[in-house]
C-alpha cells in the first residue's frame, strides 16, 4: 500500500436509499405463497393419507372399499385432492389474481405497436 492511500480521509457513507420492490412482483409472490401452500397442502394429504391407507399386510383380510369402481385410497387420497385443487385454482384464478397496474399495461401496448410499425418500414 502507498502512504496517499493510507491517509486518504474515509469516504462518506452514501445516503440510504428506500428500494421498493415493483407492484406486479409483490402480486406475484402473494400468488405464490397461496398456491405453494395449497400445493404443500395436497402433497401432504395426498402421501399420508396414501401411505396409511394404501398399503395393507397380507394378512388382513379386510376388504378393499370400492368407490365407483376406484378403490376407496384413490378416491380420497388422489382424486380428492385433485378435485379440491382443480376448485380452487378456478376460483384463484378468476377472484384472486390482480391485474398488474394498468399503465404498465399501456406502455406495453404502445410498445408493441412502435414496433410493429419499425418493421413495416423495414419490409
Amino acid at each position: 500500500m502507498n502512504e496517499a492511500s493510507i491517509n486518504a480521509p474515509a469516504a462518506k457513507p452514501e445516503e440510504e436509499t428506500t428500494f421498493e420492490y415493483d407492484p406486479a412482483y409483490i402480486n406475484s409472490l402473494r400468488e405464490l405463497y397461496v398456491m405453494g401452500r395449497l400445493w404443500v397442502a395436497s402433497l401432504v394429504w395426498s402421501m399420508g393419507y396414501c401411505a396409511i391407507f394404501a398399503y395393507r399386510s397380507p394378512d388382513t383380510n379386510e376388504p378393499v372399499t370400492i368407490i365407483w369402481g376406484v378403490p376407496g385410497w384413490v378416491m380420497w387420497g388422489i382424486a380428492l385432492p385433485w378435485i379440491v385443487s382443480s376448485v380452487a385454482t378456478i376460483w384463484f384464478a378468476l377472484f384472486y389474481i390482480r391485474e398488474d397496474d394498468a399503465d404498465l399495461l399501456a406502455a406495453e401496448a404502445s410498445l408493441e405497436d412502435c414496433s410493429r410499425k419499425s418493421e413495416g418500414d423495414v419490409l
